[in-house]
């Protein structure tokens, strides 16, 4: 049986290029329907004093850091997507992983459209209950996705340690 580490991924992509494309298209969607349904600045209050509609344009990343980066900023988004795109077909990856590499690589490619075609980022949706920056559903899709591949690994890690028989509280094998 090959290492599912080093295996050729080639079953990786019929799912992961979809769920991207989806979020990718999503993603773009509703920043159309925003740039034509409201004003730049504008606040639509979907539920009073907790969460927003608020449509803004971001020059840099996230809470506008590198607000005048925005090649640098493009080059990472290339940078994130050919990293995702190599990771599914070097390696045989869990469907969890999957979904979450194809969330990193439809929210990057989503912010990377809006980077390369109009120099700014629409981001709409605030949390005004806490108020968290604005941000959109590329930002969410890139979180998420990367929040799996950390409970992913370690969900892994504790399968493994539970298979080889070590003691994940010392880290040595308890037959010792």
């Amino acid at each position: 049986m090959a290492d599912p580490r080093t295996a050729i991924g080639k079953g990786n992509r019929p799912l992961l290029y979809p769920v991207a494309f989806l979020v990718f298209v999503l993603d773009q969607g509703i920043k159309a329907w925003i740039q034509t349904h409201m004003t730049l600045g504008q606040t639509i209050p979907v539920i009073p004093g907790v969460f927003d509609i608020h449509f803004i344009r971001n020059p840099g990343a996230a809470w506008g850091i590198l607000g005048h980066a925005r090649w640098l900023l493009v080059a990472v988004a290339v940078a994130v997507s050919t990293t995702v795109v190599a990771i599914a077909r070097r390696y045989r990856l869990t469907m969890w992983n999957r979904i979450g590499l194809a969330l990193v690589l439809g929210g990057a490619l989503g912010n990377l459209w809006d980077r390369v075609t109009a120099g700014t980022v629409v981001d709409y949706l605030y949390v005004e209950a806490i108020h968290f920056p604005v941000f959109n559903l590329a930002d969410s899709a890139v979180c998420v996705g990367v929040a799996m591949l950390l409970l992913g690994s370690f969900r892994q890690g504790a399968e493994a340690a539970q298979s080889t028989g070590e003691d994940r509280s010392t880290g040595e094998d308890p037959g010792r």
